[in-house]
């Protein structure tokens, strides 16, 4: 299992021989939802949902530090929005 946050994406890829990958572009973030049971919170994983535009949609399923994961993405979020509104020099 690969989870990861880039600086155009959000990625999550499954399978050793078959391969299976979910993506949602951060400009197409709708929302970031965090679950975590009472468990989760005592022992520190829970699940992050990232939901895009339409039908994409991306489930970090029992992840330690969920909150982090969570700020992650959102800061990720954050930055593409912010150079998305940058003037280019050309």
């Amino acid at each position: 299992i690969e989870l990861g946050v880039t600086t155009a994406r959000v990625v999550h890829k499954t399978g050793i021989v078959g391969r299976e990958t979910e993506e949602v572009r951060l400009s197409a973030i709708e929302t970031v939802d965090l679950e975590q049971s009472t468990w989760g919170r005592l022992l520190g994983y829970g699940n992050v949902h990232v939901t895009g535009r339409g039908e994409s949609s991306v489930l970090f399923a029992r992840v330690a530090d969920p909150v982090g994961v969570k700020r992650s993405i959102e800061a990720a979020y954050s930055a593409h929005i912010e150079h998305a509104k940058e003037p280019t020099n050309r």
